[in-house]
């Protein structure tokens, strides 16, 4: 009997390790080179909090767009509720012609008839100005039937610099 609840005991550790497990997705220039727009992102060895890794993204244009795009295998992913976060600071990122552009962490989502739609938790005031290092985060339930879903982060339509760390996606349930 004790080697069954230790067997049980050791089953659940094993699944609430799995399911809750958090993925560092851009903390090593080998990493950030896996993104679609890599090449507009400067990687800073400890140029985030407490010294470790960050992504710094300047936009020059209120019309540039500077944003790194990584798409996610949805065999792994379909039918499971994501988180994606990052710890970001803001510099002089100007108001834009829209609310929604600015500062960027999110997930873009190809649902089964081609429709997409754009998963973000940002307010537009949190997407303009200069601000210290605060934690921002994205969540998204992957259809079974989704055609494809991206990680995006950035700068879109705006002037200004972002710095990205402790970039995570994290599989929630």
């Amino acid at each position: 009997m004790k080697n069954i609840h230790l067997v049980l005991l050791l089953l659940f550790t094993l699944c609430c390790a799995v399911r809750g497990t958090e993925h560092l997705v851009a903390d090593t220039p080998e990493k950030l080179s896996r993104w679609n727009g890599a090449k507009q992102a400067v990687f800073l060895p400890d140029g985030g909090p407490e010294q470790r890794p960050a992504i710094q993204m300047t936009s020059t244009s209120p019309e540039k767009s500077v944003l790194c795009e990584l798409p996610l295998d949805l065999k792994q992913y379909a039918g499971k509720l994501l988180r994606f976060s990052a710890d970001i600071r803001l510099e002089k990122i100007q108001p834009s012609a829209k609310p929604y552009y600015g500062l960027k962490l999110m997930f873009i989502l190809t649902r089964a008839d081609g429709s997409r739609h754009w998963a973000e938790d940002l307010k537009p005031a949190e997407r303009f100005g200069t601000r210290n290092w605060e934690e921002y985060e994205a969540y998204l339930k992957i259809p079974a039937d989704a055609r494809g879903a991206v990680l995006s982060f950035g700068i879109q339509q705006a002037a200004g610099r972002a710095d990205f760390a402790n970039l995570k996606l994290e599989v929630i349930e």
